[in-house]
């Protein structure tokens, strides 16, 4: 059963897996390290830049205001045809069009204090939400993430704690 985990930058999806991993569950799949993947386009044109290892990022909220991260739903269909116990975690501009190619959706809920405090980790190594501009749209994108889930099979999860999220996560997974 193939399993989705999203939430907003910040709401401890990178941390998750790599929790899980150190668990020896290798379940688990950061769509941010999924090789041709993640996208850059343009908002404007629709215009695909470039995958995201191939796009130098320029971290700055002039960048974000232009250019998107897109998953590419082929690539994201033969991961889950490849892996159908897969577990992948992460987040995209088109994730609610996404939420169809899984069997069960996990969204990871925060908080606005414990959202900030995450995007404020000194241990944080993505660069989104590091600004208060980037930050400041997180709480409606994560409504946004909710209101869209509430079609497909989905859960939450509200906690800010690696390993008591990983319970409720395998609690999820258990038939």
């Amino acid at each position: 059963m193939s399993t989705l985990i999203t939430g907003t930058p910040g709401s401890g999806k990178t941390t998750l897996v790599n929790y899980a991993k150190s668990q020896g569950d290798r379940r688990f799949c950061d769509a941010d390290d999924m090789p041709g993947l993640c996208e850059w386009r343009e908002f404007a044109s629709g215009k695909t830049i470039g995958l995201v290892d191939e796009v130098t990022m320029i971290s700055d909220d002039n960048w974000y205001k232009k250019h998107g991260w897109y998953w590419r739903t082929g690539r994201l269909q033969q991961w889950i045809k490849d892996n159908p116990e897969g577990i992948i975690c992460g987040s995209s501009e088109n994730i609610a069009d996404c939420y169809r190619l899984f069997d069960r959706v996990i969204l990871l809920r925060k908080t606005q204090a414990e959202l900030l405090r995450n995007l404020q980790s000194p241990d944080r190594q993505n660069p989104f939400g590091k600004s208060t501009k980037q930050r400041a749209g997180f709480m409606e994108w994560q409504d946004y993430l909710i209101r869209e889930a509430k079609v497909y099979p989905h859960s939450f999860i509200d906690s800010n704690d690696v390993s008591k999220t990983y319970q409720l996560v395998l609690q999820q997974l258990m038939p």
